[in-house]
């Protein structure tokens, strides 16, 4: 459950917390497709390290409410490469990035940003890196 969810302004961000199976990914669907009725807005969907299942029930969330016209989904799934898991947050990114730069608003969701830690993570272990403390997933 959610317990307090503060209303937003334009270039604030927002990251919501809870355990899983909580609603989050269904709550940033609705987010997604009440903007339907906004001209000037485009919304970019991050999906990394989901499985197949996931992915397609979130897609076709978005197309049952007419949100798929103005969202663009970057996805990679679970059996993707760690690279591919660990660069999809950034090519979601990269994507808002020139909406924005074309005079849009724009609404970007990343879902689920555990998966792209703990890819990380993995990365660095395989190249002997240390990790970085903020992405060092417990």
């Amino acid at each position: 459950a959610i317990d307090v969810f503060h209303p937003l302004s334009q270039g604030t961000r927002v990251g919501v917390l809870g355990p899983a199976d909580s609603g989050k990914s269904s709550l940033a669907l609705d987010i997604i497709a009440q903007q339907r009725d906004r001209d000037d807005v485009r919304c970019v969907y991050v999906a990394v390290g989901q499985t197949r299942k996931q992915l397609q029930k979130h897609v076709r969330k978005l197309e049952r409410s007419g949100a798929m016209d103005y969202t663009t989904v970057v996805a990679t799934l679970q059996d993707d490469p760690l690279v591919a898991q660990y660069l999809a947050p950034f090519a979601g990114c990269a994507v808002a990035s020139h909406l924005r730069d074309t005079a849009r608003h724009c609404l970007i969701v990343y879902d689920d940003l555990s998966a792209h830690g703990a890819a990380y993570m993995a990365l660095s272990k395989s190249l002997d890196m240390p990790p970085d403390s903020l992405w060092y997933v417990r």
